[in-house]
């Protein structure tokens, strides 16, 4: 397995390539949003954790519901439910999402939607690159075509992120690292149910 550096600097150099790419956007394919959000919307997952050996320590259901809305200077932000304490909403350019701290209200792009492959862009102080826009991922609820975002956070995690539009959230891997620096994947997640209000 290669080490989260060795993946950070392959993924610095992708960044820094794909601003000279030039291609035509995938459009919506299903969906007019990569994660439709509405109230009373949920996604049921299976959990598998795994140990740094590839073991599996556990496996259980968790589910994603959208609990709430509130209006922040006239637009519309929806709270997920075990998502964190972060709002999100769905514009033009994709899936944003908003963190609120002492120092303020910073509000990001999370998952561009339509994009190309190879784009990339930061989000706050973690970076995101779009893998794909055509992954075919097979999961307990069916066989969906998918855009695959990688997730590099600041903490040295990285989630492999598969997002079906119209539907959501379809699939995700997460790696850490070892104390030897060794990548692991250490949770999996596979949608099992979902209700689109």
């Amino acid at each position: 397995m290669k080490s989260i550096p060795f993946v950070l600097s392959i993924s610095l150099i992708l960044f820094t390539l794909s601003s000279c790419k030039k291609s035509n956007p995938a459009g919506p394919s299903g969906g007019d949003q990569i994660w439709p959000l509405k109230v009373g919307d949920s996604w049921t997952f299976t959990i598998t954790q795994y140990d740094s050996t590839g073991n599996v320590t556990a496996t259980f259901p968790y589910t994603y519901s959208v609990t709430g809305d509130t209006v922040v200077a006239g637009e519309t932000w929806y709270l997920v439910s075990n998502w964190g304490p972060y709002p999100c909403t769905n514009r033009d350019d994709g899936l944003w999402e908003m963190e609120v701290s002492i120092s303020g209200i910073f509000q990001g792009l999370l998952f561009k939607y339509p994009a190309n492959t190879g784009d990339a862009w930061w989000s706050g102080a973690d970076s995101v690159y779009v893998q794909s826009t055509s992954a075919s991922i097979t999961v307990p609820r069916g066989t969906y075509t998918c855009y695959e975002y990688l997730l590099f956070y600041r903490s040295s995690l990285v989630v492999d992120y598969y997002y079906c539009p119209g539907t959501g959230w379809i699939e995700s891997d997460w790696y850490a690292t070892t104390s030897t620096g060794q990548s692991y994947k250490r949770h999996h997640s596979e949608l099992t149910s979902f209700t689109l209000k």
